[in-house]
């Protein structure tokens, strides 16, 4: 008997979730029908999301499928173009002394001499080390204190085992026994090859700059004055001009300093007397040099002093602009 009126329980219950269902269903048919129901005294209806039922007019479908297009458009990216490769190549053969003119004369620094001691005929990576002194140089670096540094350029090709890579604010220079390779020092594109005669090995310290499409560099040789060796030249890479070339002899030094309008080489060798020389950057003119006791083969600026290596002496001058 109880099972009799349970059983009779279930089969209510169902019943009733039955009505209720189809109950529902009947309010949402009509609750639709309602919804979607064109008025004519209404411009559109909104549903609750708030979203325009009113069939859309022709020149909103045109904005419609213009609107990605030009977004597209704003987005899409200028195609970045590859510079073309310049290949430059200077033959001094036979060259003579070429001065610019310019307005106005550089004014040379002074260099008060702070300090001269022997140093035994040391390596440079002693001097370095010992001074805390940095060049630019990227691949394998000559001190401890040349290591890459928060502004250098990321290298983006293979640099060869010899070469000796440097870089400034806009270039990196590789020195190979061919030639000397310029590249963009952001995007990494190979600007520039120059082939010209010096001697190769000498180039350890970065003997070019380029300033404003103007190639400062060097044509060193490594031995007694020559001549028609040993001097500093300023081409025009834009126009493929000689702007200047200093005397002979002025620069042997495996680097040069551009500071302001002023190029800060040197030149020695073993009975020859020995200097470091101010140069006019904008006309190749000597303006100033001063006599060291030994060759000078390397030039390092810190802090407003200028640091020298020489053969057997280490120098430090005081710069006064």
């Amino acid at each position: 008997m109880h099972q009799e009126k349970s059983k009779k329980r279930w089969v209510w219950l169902a019943a009733a979730v039955s009505v209720l269902l189809l109950f529902g269903a009947a309010l949402y048919l009509l609750y639709r029908e309602e919804i979607f129901q064109r008025d004519d005294s209404m411009p559109y209806l909104k549903s609750e999301a708030g979203i325009s039922m009113e069939q859309p007019q022709e020149d909103t479908f045109r904005e419609l499928e213009e609107e990605p297009s030009e977004r597209m458009e704003e987005k899409q990216m200028p195609e970045e173009i590859v510079p073309e490769v310049k290949e430059v190549y200077l033959d001094f053969a036979g060259s003579k002394v070429q001065f610019a003119e310019a307005e106005n004369t550089a004014v040379p620094f002074t260099l008060s001499l702070v300090s001269e001691k022997e140093n035994g005929v040391s390596q440079v990576l002693d001097w370095f080390w010992e001074n805390e002194l940095f060049l630019p140089m990227l691949g394998d670096p000559w001190s401890p204190y040349m290591e890459r540094r928060e502004d250098a350029p990321k290298l983006h090709y293979q640099v060869g085992y010899y070469n000796n890579v440097f870089y400034d604010e806009n270039y990196i220079y590789e020195w190979t026994p061919e030639e000397l390779k310029i590249y963009d020092s952001e995007k990494g594109y190979l600007l520039y090859r120059i082939a010209y005669q010096s001697d190769q090995w000498y180039l350890m310290g970065n003997c070019a700059a380029l300033i404003d499409g103007v190639l400062y560099l060097g044509q060193l040789y490594n031995g007694y004055a020559m001549p028609d060796t040993c001097f500093l030249i300023a081409y025009d890479l834009d126009n493929d001009v000689l702007l200047w070339r200093s005397e002979d002899q002025t620069c042997n030094s495996m680097n040069f300093l551009v500071w302001e309008d002023i190029i800060l080489c040197a030149y020695g060798f073993t009975e020859e007397r020995d200097y470091i020389y101010q140069l006019d950057r904008h006309t190749g003119r000597t303006v100033e040099k001063t006599e060291v006791k030994k060759m000078p083969d390397l030039l390092v600026e810190k802090e407003g002093r200028l640091y020298v290596h020489t053969y057997s002496y280490d120098y430090v001058f005081e710069i006064t602009i």
